[in-house]
């Protein structure tokens, strides 16, 4: 059976060294542009969600979210390292105060948390040289949201502690959210290197 002539002449075409290079063009521009929405994903490593509705899992983070927050699953702990930190109230006051304006976060328990019991001495070391603040997120711990609002915490704290007076201070955040902040953004640098 004689081929159309329309498919001989495109088989001729595509048999030219010539046309390769505009063609290989042609399909990787293809492709970044089947890619494009993948910069605008969000990751997050949310297990909870993944569960089925009646998993006891489930359930009772259900409950401690519909009672305070999604963050008190896991709370975000930020702590500050430096000679004297933990006796400096004030500083610590306004930095509490700064963070608990930052977005995506809900609570900030810390030195200057009032009503604590007399003597529970958990925000600050024996020797003033470090002092920690439990920074609750308004969203589910390991979910995009968090790790978002964890990564632009990073970004800001040295702005916010210079502010507070806090200038210099070694700092280090830990928790689920900024483990599954470490893992996102490994993920996303690994997906670079499979796509090249």
């Amino acid at each position: 059976i004689p081929e159309p002539a329309g498919w001989a002449w495109w088989a001729r075409l595509l048999t030219r060294r010539w046309f390769a290079l505009p063609m290989l063009l042609l399909c990787a521009g293809g492709l970044i542009v089947a890619a494009l929405p993948l910069q605008h994903m969000k990751l997050g490593v949310s297990f909870v969600d993944a569960l089925p509705a009646d998993n006891p899992t489930r359930v009772a983070a259900s409950a401690a979210e519909s009672g305070f927050v999604h963050g008190i699953l896991s709370p975000t702990e930020l702590l500050i390292e430096g000679t004297g930190v933990g006796g400096k109230s004030a500083e610590l006051g306004k930095l509490q105060q700064a963070l608990s304006r930052e977005p995506g976060v809900a609570v900030v328990l810390g030195p200057g948390t009032s009503n604590l019991p007399e003597g529970l001495n958990v925000f600050h070391s024996r020797d003033n040289a470090a002092a920690r603040f439990l920074v609750v997120l308004a969203d589910e711990p390991l979910g995009a949201r968090a790790v978002d609002t964890t990564r632009r915490l990073e970004r800001d704290l040295p702005g916010l502690l210079q502010s507070a007076g806090l200038g210099g201070l070694h700092t280090s955040l830990g928790g689920d959210t900024a483990i599954a902040q470490v893992i996102v953004d490994q993920t996303v640098h690994d997906l670079g290197r499979i796509a090249l």
